[in-house]
């Protein structure tokens, strides 16, 4: 890498994690440019160097965000198909797949970004990616349905809508970083285990003194 390349990277990066700050603190809709470029401790030129604008910055960090993502399934999905059909596969699979993702997704700033873009304080239409790009892979015909004659289509939407609320509500949930293997099992469970399992798996808790949260035997 090249001295002015790395000038480039490390700008870019300021600028990221003055978007991350920001979210959490002022919330997306307040934050301006010079906001922005004062957190990351750089000019307005240097900021129009590289983006438009704010919408433009968290639209092209975004769309970075969810092609990474994209090349990842692509490497194990190699055409779309129906959600019915990915849930016959075996749990190695998913395993592979979500671990994958998981590493990519838990990787320098990126779990911060997740966070802070997904938060109630940032992007709301930051979820409709999320689900925009698993329809890609999860895509099922118009006469799809099921043995008892739920369209395919709802079918679709009630998985897809439950994997993101899911994935993101436990970003929410993690105080600092997280482990790759925690994601993972959390969507193998919530996949494969009924609603009425997990219900059963329930157990209430109690916060100890030093934070950490503990089941409560009984």
């Amino acid at each position: 890498m090249t001295t002015q390349n790395a000038k480039v990277t490390k700008t870019l990066q300021a600028i990221e994690a003055a978007l991350i700050k920001l979210v959490r603190t002022k919330g997306l809709q307040k934050i301006t440019v010079a906001d922005i470029t004062k957190a990351a401790h750089i000019n307005r030129g240097t900021f129009y160097l590289h983006y438009l604008d704010k919408e433009d910055l968290v639209d092209r960090t975004e769309a970075e965000l969810f092609d990474g993502v994209d090349a990842i399934l692509g490497r194990y999905i190699y055409e779309p198909m129906s959600q019915l059909a990915f849930l016959d596969e075996s749990k190695d699979l998913l395993r592979e797949v979500v671990t994958a993702v998981g590493k990519y997704a838990l990787t320098g700033q990126r779990f911060a970004l997740v966070q802070a873009l997904s938060g109630p304080q940032g992007d709301p239409y930051f979820r409709n990616r999320g689900k925009e790009l698993l329809r890609k892979y999860l895509a099922i015909t118009p006469n799809e349905q099921t043995a008892n004659g739920i369209a395919g289509q709802v079918v679709q939407e009630f998985i897809i809508q439950g994997l993101i609320d899911i994935v993101l509500t436990w970003f929410q949930q993690q105080p600092e970083q997280a482990s790759a293997d925690e994601l993972v099992q959390l969507i193998i469970d919530t996949r494969f285990l009924s609603p009425y399992a997990l219900l059963k798996q329930l157990r209430p808790t109690e916060v100890e003194k030093n934070g950490h949260v503990t089941e409560v035997d009984f």
